[in-house]
């Protein structure tokens, strides 16, 4: 639970890490892009849904405002507990604009947000260049753009996530090999089963395991 909720590896055996890395699913153990959305999601449904039950605070301000302003409140707090790594800037920065962009009625273009975090990101820490991190997690990215900008249209949920961890999978196996010298073979059947159950069942579980900790 620490490590899935809050980064934190000291609990794990060298047999548990050992096989994260095997497997290709060590990323899930990190505060990443997943949890920040995650947590920023949760924030503005669940603040837009009660902010819209106040009659004198929609008429004071719009729900859809409000929500964006509390979403980003939770999002940075949770990346306050990963110490605010790459991957979390990342993340963070492209939440925050995509909420100015929406309230601005503006249309959302991914490659914009993704070209601003990194703009951001180089301007604060020009040296982060030099970690493996970096590369990994925007080359992640932009095989994630690529792989929904692609001309094949899916109306299927499922093979559009298939395809998207094609794309991860090829673009990021030579970067594995070259800095790591090593690859998982096996991370895109991994990854195909642990991602959607991460996301949709035990990450869930354990924010709401939190916050019934601190309550």
């Amino acid at each position: 639970m620490s490590a899935l909720l809050i980064g934190d590896r000291s609990g794990l055996l060298e047999r548990h890490t050992q096989l994260l890395y095997e497997t290709g699913t060590a990323h899930l153990i990190a505060i990443s892009g997943l949890h920040i959305g995650l947590i920023a999601a949760f924030g503005y449904l669940i603040s837009k849904f009660a902010w819209s039950l106040t009659i004198i605070g929609m008429n004071f301000c719009p729900s859809r405002v409000v929500a964006s302003i509390l979403s980003m409140l939770c999002a940075s707090w949770y990346a306050a507990l990963s110490g605010f790594s790459l991957p979390t800037q990342r993340a963070l920065l492209m939440v925050l604009l995509a909420a100015i962009f929406i309230n601005c009625n503006r249309r959302v273009n991914r490659t914009s947000l993704l070209a601003y975090s990194l703009m951001v990101v180089l301007m604060f820490n020009p040296l982060v260049t030099l970690s493996a991190g970096f590369w990994m997690s925007y080359i992640a990215m932009v095989m994630i753009l690529l792989a929904l900008s692609s001309n094949i249209l899916l109306h299927n949920g499922s093979m559009q996530f298939a395809r998207i961890q094609i794309f991860m999978f090829a673009g990021l196996l030579p970067v594995s090999i070259y800095i790591f010298n090593q690859s998982s073979f096996v991370s895109f059947i991994a990854n195909s089963v642990a991602i959607p159950m991460l996301g949709s069942i035990v990450l869930p579980v354990l924010f709401l395991a939190l916050i019934f900790f601190f309550h």
